[in-house]
């Protein structure tokens, strides 16, 4: 499976003059494009946070619900992004960028995404992948595998995760 560029825009209408943007959000100016670089440069003015917006190729597969995203305080996580549609046979250029940050931190990330791209209540429209390297086994599904790993200190190691954005 492969990443299809789509033709949709993400965004939405920008805040009202007179409603203030919630500390640690964004306007919605914008597609995925400018949205991540807006989120980039907010984060990094911190000095931590995402460290780089890049074009990247992916052609993985095995999604997972972003309900499983966690992040242990000093690890590396790769969140790849695209603007379109998931699906087989084509791969696509997308955004991506590198997150370093403490768990409360990957929740406000994970919130953000979530308010930019999910629509119609469905909860199942960004998913993603998580991988470990070096790679990590085991025999759960869901979310306990993960609590069990950052338990035991393998959160730290270079988490890689793919975003799918359904246009559903």
């Amino acid at each position: 499976m492969g990443w299809v560029r789509g033709a949709s825009s993400r965004g939405g209408g920008v805040a009202s003059p007179t409603t203030p943007t919630p500390p640690g959000m964004l306007e919605r100016t914008g597609n995925i494009k400018t949205i991540l670089t807006q989120l980039a440069q907010q984060v990094s003015s911190s000095g931590k946070g995402i460290r780089s917006l890049t074009w990247r190729m992916n052609s993985d597969d095995g999604f997972m619900p972003l309900a499983l995203l966690k992040a242990e305080p000093g690890a590396t996580v790769q969140v790849e992004m695209m603007e379109g549609v998931w699906s087989s046979g084509d791969g696509a250029a997308e955004w991506s960028f590198t997150f370093q940050g403490t768990p409360e931190e990957a929740v406000i990330l994970r919130s953000f995404i979530e308010g930019q791209w999910r629509r119609g209540g469905d909860r199942d429209l960004i998913k993603y992948q998580l991988t470990y390297d070096p790679p990590l086994t085991w025999s759960d599904q869901g979310e306990d595998w993960i609590r069990r790993l950052t338990r035991a200190g393998l959160g730290t190691q270079m988490a890689t995760i793919g975003l799918e954005l359904s246009a559903q």
